[in-house]
């Protein structure tokens, strides 16, 4: 049975994701590497006062929930919990991570504020632990309408998970035959996407026309009125 939710007695962690056995390898993408990648993480963790692992496991969860977005509040936050034990027995710790206090990790190693290159650098492996943790990805939702739609039935779990708007671009997809038709349907997602922001532009950048008022009705000619006056005048001298 899948996971709802990270209260698991055995999280995942970079370390645990197959990607090897999977035949999936770590695409560098951009101008981002793996030093950078730690280095964002191990701010947090030190902020968090949690270890690497807990906090790229809330950072995973957050893009889960849709923090690539552009428009993503900055206020966008996931909590999750992770079991420790010692020597008062089994416990769990919980942190919480926004969209902003990512960003300015972010900033801080990139000097940019482009979230998404960091989404699309570890794509694989947060769709790796949205699948071993019965997650689901930002997109999920919306392409499980289309499968529904198209196909008549839903996306399979592993889909679910993979259904990210940053695997867009990820060659990892065309690895695994069942996650192929997301490549369809998230370039399809992506052309909408595309078209509507066009869309969108157009309709701002161009002003409306003035509305027309109608002519109001016009009052009865003056020489009409004169010419009634002089006949009733007229009338009355008779």
């Amino acid at each position: 049975m899948a996971k709802n939710s990270l209260d698991s007695s055995s999280p995942a962690t970079p370390n645990d994701l197959p990607l090897e056995g999977l035949g999936i390898s770590i695409v560098q993408r951009g101008d981002l590497d793996e030093s950078i990648f730690d280095s964002i993480i191990g701010q947090l963790a030190v902020a968090k006062s949690c270890t690497r692992e807990f906090a790229s496991e809330a950072v995973y969860s957050l893009f889960l929930k849709g923090a690539a977005a552009k428009n993503a509040s900055d206020n966008l936050t996931v909590t999750v919990n992770k079991p420790f034990s010692d020597s008062n027995g089994i416990g769990f710790q919980t942190i919480s991570i926004s969209k902003g206090e990512l960003l300015i990790a972010y900033k801080t190693h990139t000097n940019n504020s482009y979230l998404r290159r960091l989404a699309e650098f570890a794509a694989s492996r947060i769709s790796l632990f949205a699948e071993k943790n019965g997650l689901s990805g930002d997109l999920a939702s919306q392409l499980n309408t289309k499968s529904l739609i198209l196909k008549s039935q839903p996306l399979t779990a592993r889909q679910k998970a993979w259904a990210n708007s940053f695997n867009k671009n990820n060659v990892d997809l065309e690895l695994a035959p069942d996650t192929i038709e997301l490549l369809v349907y998230l370039a399809k997602e992506s052309e909408y996407s595309d078209t509507n922001a066009a869309k969108q532009k157009a309709k701002v950048s161009k002003p409306s026309p003035k509305r027309q008022n109608p002519p109001k009705n016009t009052p009865k000619s003056s020489s009409n009125s004169t010419n009634n006056v002089h006949n009733n005048n007229k009338g009355k001298k008779q």
